[in-house]
């Protein structure tokens, strides 16, 4: 959500949570230049210096997650190269 927004405090106020409203606020996918374009105006608008990525979703084969994290790290991450910290931390 954006900052002080507020869902209706009515019944079935979780019906809002579709695609079209969850998308140009919580999710970043699509094509590199988009998700590029996204980084970089939460850089200048929320100041961020994380970010989480999340590929595995279910219901999406193994292979097009495998496609979407090497998409990711070969079309949009070098854009950000400057901004990388040199210290990969693994999650296990």
């Amino acid at each position: 959500m954006n900052p002080g927004e507020d869902l209706p405090e009515t019944k079935g106020k979780l019906d809002l949570l579709n695609y079209d409203f969850l998308h140009k606020r919580n999710m970043l996918f699509g094509t590199p230049e988009y998700v590029i374009d996204k980084i970089h105006e939460l850089k200048a608008e929320l100041n961020l210096q994380n970010l989480q990525v999340w590929s595995n979703f279910p219901g999406v084969k193994h292979e097009d997650c495998m496609k979407s994290i090497k998409m990711f790290t070969e079309k949009v991450m070098p854009h950000f190269k400057d901004d990388l910290n040199t210290e990969v931390k693994k999650v296990s």
